[in-house]
């Protein structure tokens, strides 16, 4: 697996880790416990350019991986803190250049309002991270929070809502995203080993569109015309479906404008798990998205499937 750790994300990965090993210090108090998960599968995207364009929508499947491991301290009877270290890996089987590591800690504190299994709680979070790409333009640091609280409404079914606010700066200001987005959804297990759960989200913020060059376009039928060269950075006010950046890349093996775009994004999600014993689940989800920028809708379905194992 292709890992592009340049200088700067190695420094930033650094800086991570030791930022997470004071933590390691409350692995010896009462409360506390490991906790570990694996997941390996396959993701298909029909529409990774997120254009409007037939001719411009490019899809791919991305073979993934994924290992989260940290402690759990329950702090009081209703309260648990936990801190924990990921590892994501995702490979593509056509468009390489978008091959990607993302690393990073989180830290969560968990509050339950009353005693018992079905009361509500409320769960806060706050995340550092690094994604490195094999396309050097994407790596960035990321920081995210958030909020979520739900309830279990029945032995069988859990309702769910929340908050997140993610800040991502890359090295390209094209991919600079910064995002806000809320949530909800709904779980019910059909079975002693099958659940099924139901999700919405809205989000609001930054997305990178795709889109052939102009140029390119109106030189269409000169088979003979040279590419056109890359763009300069071209940054305005930041409005909503206003541009704040773009450039040529060639993240999918052909000269490809890529340009930021401030819009808004439902997502309508549908998961299914199996429980093969106490440690092995398999999952499939599949989720259509509608993006809206410029006065335009940019559609997406994402299908998944993984396995994973829990410690």
């Amino acid at each position: 697996m292709y890992m592009p750790i340049g200088i700067k994300s190695r420094n930033f990965l650094i800086r991570v880790i030791l930022l997470f090993l004071p933590c390691l210090s409350f692995s010896g108090r009462a409360g506390a416990e490991w906790f570990a998960d694996a997941k390996a599968g396959a993701l298909y995207e029909d529409n990774l350019t997120r254009a409007f364009d037939d001719a411009d929508r490019k899809k791919d499947t991305a073979f993934l991986s994924a290992v989260s491991a940290g402690y759990y301290y329950q702090l009081t009877g209703s309260d648990g803190l936990s801190l924990a270290t990921d590892i994501k890996s995702s490979s593509y089987a056509k468009y390489s250049s978008l091959d990607n590591i993302f690393y990073g800690l989180s830290c969560a504190l968990k509050h339950k309002i009353g005693m018992g299994t079905q009361v509500p709680w409320i769960r806060i979070y706050g995340s550092v991270s690094g994604n490195t790409y094999r396309e050097g333009l994407k790596d960035s640091g990321i920081f995210g929070s958030g909020f979520h609280a739900g309830k279990q409404i029945s032995p069988r079914g859990h309702v769910q809502a929340g908050y997140d606010y993610e800040k991502r700066n890359a090295k390209n200001p094209v991919f600079d995203q910064e995002s806000s987005r809320g949530s909800v959804s709904a779980g019910y297990s059909l079975t002693k080993f099958a659940g099924l759960s139901l999700g919405y989200s809205y989000r609001y913020g930054d997305v990178a569109i795709y889109y052939a060059p102009i140029e390119e376009k109106k030189s269409a039928a000169s088979s003979s015309a040279p590419p056109p060269p890359p763009l300069p950075y071209v940054i305005s006010a930041g409005g909503k479906g206003l541009t704040q950046a773009k450039a040529n890349v060639g993240s999918f093996d052909t000269l490809m404008t890529a340009e930021n775009a401030r819009a808004t994004t439902h997502s309508f999600l549908l998961d299914i798990s199996l429980a093969l014993n106490r440690n092995f689940h398999v999952d499939f989800g599949f989720e259509h998205r509608e993006t809206n920028a410029w006065g335009r809708n940019y559609p997406g379905n994402l299908l998944k499937a993984e396995i994973g194992y829990s410690y």
